[in-house]
Parts: C-alpha cells; structure tokens; sequence
C-alpha cells in the first residue's frame, strides 16, 4: 500500500501522513527527474547557442585574417618595387646627382 492509501484507511492525516503522500518515494524520484531533464534541457540550449556564437566569431576573424593576407602580399609587392635597385640609382643620380665612380679611381685594399 502507498501513503495515500494508508492515510485513507486509517482515516487521519497527520502532517507526516500528509508529507508522505506529497513526497512519497516514488514521486520524489519523478520531480527530481523532472528538474534534470529541464536544467540539462537548458544547458544543450545554451550550449549550442555558445558554439554558434563562437562559430560566427571564428568566421569573422578567419576572414580578417584573409584580408589581412591579401593586404601583405600587397605591400610585399609595393616594397620590392619601391626598393628595386634600377629605381635606387635612378633616384641617385637625378636627385642626388651621383654618378658611377671610374674605373681608375676605384681602390681596392687587401
């Protein structure tokens, strides 16, 4: 016999009676049953909001950093042409007004 019927039968209930018939085992075991599977339900929720929220993070910087590649190579390109050295002594000679040294004044020490 469960609670409920003893309290039935017995024709009295007590406040353990009635304690009983609320809490009995069984249904103690349900509630917290009840309040695992919501709390776990939450928590896959959030979890996969968490990991969309970070996949969107991660697709935004992984195209950052593509644009950030691209903006290198650019650069690289722009700096060897800027440092080439067919540019250089142009600039030398019509800026600077330098000119390749003769042959019989170059020295050479040992």
């Amino acid at each position: 016999m469960n609670a409920t019927a003893r309290a039935l039968a017995a024709g009295t209930f007590t406040s353990v009676n009635v304690r009983h018939m609320i809490f009995s085992g069984r249904s103690l075991l349900v509630c917290i049953l009840l309040c695992s599977l919501i709390i776990t339900a939450f928590s896959v929720i959030y979890t996969k909001d968490m990991a969309r929220q970070e996949f969107m993070a991660l697709h935004s910087l992984q195209y950052q950093h593509d644009q950030m590649m691209i903006d290198q190579s650019k650069l690289l390109l722009e700096q060897n042409t800027w440092s080439s050295p067919i540019r250089i002594q142009g600039i030398a000679q019509n800026k600077l007004n330098m000119v390749n040294p003769a042959k019989n004044t170059i020295v050479f020490i040992k």
